[in-house]
């Protein structure tokens, strides 16, 4: 999936969503009565709600979607900065030098890569959780 498809999806698929139901589905069938009773029986396109609440709705709900979506990316990298796994690869983007000896058999640390380009390893240790994107 690309950036552009997967940003169509988790916002602009909501956005769309927000929009048709404050501007229009909310108006319609709230539960509020209008306070002048319709002649025909029928409720008419402006509904309870004026343009500009509907429009004040439809602001709201687009800065709450902005929020938790901001909100997920922000726990998310903390999360992988704190407590990530290491991915499947990190010994390829290490590319460790074969002389090198452990300090402690067995164990070692990123001073044997010849690596040096750091936000690549670090990068190489961010694997859970694997809930939005990696910039």
């Amino acid at each position: 999936m690309t950036i552009q498809q997967a940003l169509a999806l988790s916002f602009g698929l909501p956005v769309v969503v927000i929009a048709v139901y404050t501007l229009f589905i909310d108006g319609l069938f709230s539960h509020h009565k209008p306070s002048k009773a319709s002649m025909s029986g029928r409720r008419k396109l402006s509904g309870t709600y004026r343009w500009k609440d509907r429009l004040w709705e439809l602001n709201c709900g687009i800065l709450g979607l902005l929020l938790s979506q901001g909100l997920a990316f922000v726990v998310t990298q903390i999360l992988k900065n704190a407590c990530g796994k290491p991915r499947p690869d990190l010994i390829a983007r290490c590319d460790p030098d074969p002389n090198a000896r452990d300090m402690i058999p067995g164990l070692s640390n990123y001073t044997i890569c010849r690596q040096t380009d750091k936000l690549i390893l670090k990068d190489g240790f961010r694997s859970w959780p694997s809930g939005s994107l990696t910039l």
